[in-house]
């Protein structure tokens, strides 16, 4: 009897091309789920992004927070067909111009992931607040002059991530600063411009999670409200400028162990008020531009050995500090523009090895000469001079040349 094989080869054939087929299906479908997902978002979107640019507006997305360079995630191949941002997400919104209203703030509640967002524009008002409330991921608020009332204001105490709030501030505000004592988790606040007094100030030592503080153009405030923030325990970073305050509350601040960067530009501070600072020796930064300091008060610092910014820009500063200076064991940066140090003082500074940037300014103390002799023998530090003529333009001066730098 005459058998026919069992055709083997055949079925196992078709099972490997089943399984082929199972697998590209599969592959398939998660290829599909995966462009559905970023497409879906784009859709939502892109026309947000689209009506914030089209009135002078900007977006951030996810990949630029660190460094707004960076190259877009996702394959260059699918990015060229179906754009740069579409693997991307936006999370920064910043509202340029005044011409904004309600109805835009209203629009980027369709954002989900937004973490940061700038808001000017008078015609933002109180139905705005009920928009922010949506935005629960939102970290970072800047408010600019907007018509928000300061009891609608308070609301926005609710968001449950806001972290950081600048606001500028050009009316009638001080109950604005006043409710500032209920955002119990702010940990970054920046305020321009605002007419609170003392009073207001001394309320915002109840922001016990408060790291950065930036008090500009802020007319009533003096030493009094600032000594009230002592009690701060994790302030960090303390920025005072155009304020009333003269330095009595400086023997205030050096008790505080957490603060490391204090900036007192355009403070009339002197010797005697800033030799209190000489306890506050957790400092790594402090700017003393355009204060009355002379010699003796940064003497009286040399226990700041933890400096590593120093800047005493327009002081009365001469070559005796140059020992002082020599100290700062940990200085990476340095700025004695304007002021009376010459070129032996400078000459001198060579000796602070770790040195990496260095401001100068170049007239009757600091020649050329000097500069380009300071920065062969100290090739390691980056030397910045400046040149100020008569009416009180500047620019920077090549060494090798003693020409302005061309931009």
């Amino acid at each position: 009897m005459h058998t026919e094989p069992i055709p083997t080869k055949r079925r196992g054939r078709f099972r490997f091309r089943l399984r082929t087929m199972l697998i590209a299906m599969t592959l398939l479908a998660m290829l599909s789920g995966w462009y559905g997902r970023h497409a879906y978002r784009k859709s939502i979107e892109r026309p947000v992004v689209e009506r914030i640019v089209a009135r002078g507006g900007r977006v951030g997305h996810d990949y630029q927070r660190e460094d707004r360079r960076a190259e877009p995630p996702g394959p260059a191949l699918a990015r060229s067909v179906f754009g740069d941002d579409f693997f991307a997400t936006v999370v920064s919104v910043w509202f340029a111009g005044y011409g904004y209203t309600d109805e835009d703030v209203q629009a980027i509640t369709r954002l989900p992931n937004l973490r940061e967002l700038n808001l000017q524009g008078e015609l933002i008002t109180d139905a705005s607040v009920d928009s922010l409330l949506k935005i629960e991921k939102l970290e970072s608020l800047g408010l600019g002059e907007t018509s928000i009332t300061p009891s609608a204001f308070g609301r926005l105490q609710q968001l449950p991530n806001l972290k950081r709030l600048r606001m500028t501030l050009e009316r009638s505000d001080k109950e604005y600063v006043a409710t500032l004592k209920h955002f119990k988790s702010l940990q970054f606040l920046q305020l321009v411009g605002s007419d609170a007094t003392d009073a207001e100030f001394e309320s915002l030592a109840e922001l016990r999670e408060l790291r950065e503080l930036r008090v500009l153009n802020c007319v009533h405030v003096s030493d009094q409200g600032i000594a009230a923030l002592q009690s701060l325990p994790k302030l960090e970073l303390l920025n005072i400028f155009g304020t009333e305050v003269e330095g009595d509350c400086l023997q205030s601040l050096a008790t505080m162990p957490s603060l490391k960067h204090l900036s007192l530009l355009n403070c009339p501070v002197d010797d005697e008020e800033l030799a209190a600072l000489g306890a506050a020796v957790s400092l790594e930064e402090l700017m003393l531009r355009n204060t009355q300091i002379a010699d003796k008060g940064i003497q009286s610092l040399a226990a700041l050995t933890n400096l590593r910014v120093l800047n005493v820009e327009d002081t009365d500063l001469t070559d005796e500090v140059i020992e002082t200076l020599l100290g700062f064991k940990e200085l990476v940066r340095l700025d004695i523009g304007k002021t009376e140090i010459t070129d032996k003082g400078l000459m001198q500074l060579v000796a602070l090895q770790q040195l990496e940037y260095l401001d100068v300014s170049l007239g009757e103390g600091i020649s050329v000469v000097g500069a380009r002799t300071f920065q062969k023998a100290a090739p390691h530090c980056e030397l910045r001079c400046i040149e100020w003529y008569p009416d009180g333009t500047a620019a920077a001066i090549n060494v090798l040349t003693g020409e302005p730098e061309m931009d």
